[in-house]
């Protein structure tokens, strides 16, 4: 009995790593090709803090970090990139000075309110 339940739960725990590495590789991507952009535009790139301590909170966390993306950009591997309009947004209208393109808040933040001052530059 206890081998079996060790067995299913080191498949489990193993599946949870793999697809936590797989989300890793797949957002670091993405956010590579958004810094790619940005530098072409001449923006600010985060250079980012430490590569082995991003893979173990992108592998440990990724539910949490997919389902945010999901929720607020519409995908699982959301970059500052995803975030950049040319077209004013209907919160961007409201607030005067807002400096990039929010998506108005659903679900239980809808009740916040909206800072006047910029937020990206």
């Amino acid at each position: 009995m206890t081998r079996r339940w060790r067995f299913w739960f080191g498949l489990i725990v193993a599946l949870y790593l793999g697809i936590g590495l797989v989300f890793h590789w797949q957002w670091t991507r993405a956010l590579r090709a958004c810094d790619e952009l940005r530098r072409a535009r001449g923006e600010w790139v985060d250079p980012g803090f430490s590569p082995w301590l991003e893979l173990f909170f992108d592998a440990t966390y990724w539910p949490v970090y997919a389902w945010v993306n999901w929720q607020y950009s519409g995908t699982l591997f959301a970059t500052p990139c995803d975030r950049m309009t040319t077209t004013p947004t209907p919160v961007q209208a409201r607030v005067p000075g807002l400096g990039f393109a929010a998506q108005p808040a659903s679900g239980p933040c809808r009740a916040l309110p909206l800072a006047a001052k910029p937020v990206w530059p």
